[in-house]
């Protein structure tokens, strides 16, 4: 085997095989969108029965309160 001289580039077949970190950082990219529509999906759909909880403990408060 031959070796590169110093300062030479490097063969482009050497790359390939073990560039992988770009491949990481999509699959990373992808679960995190993922998460993210699973936690706006959950919001939506416990949105309104969150908005009746908080307006009966806040009607309460006022009641109990005065103001």
């Amino acid at each position: 085997m031959t070796e590169t001289p110093l300062g030479a580039a490097k063969p482009v077949r050497y790359g390939f095989g073990r560039a992988d970190t770009g491949a990481t950082t999509i699959e990373y990219a992808l679960i995190a969108s993922l998460v993210s529509i699973f936690i706006l999906s959950a919001l939506m759909l416990t949105g309104n029965s969150l908005t009746t909880m908080y307006n009966v403990i806040s009607n309460a408060m006022v009641g109990a309160y005065g103001n």
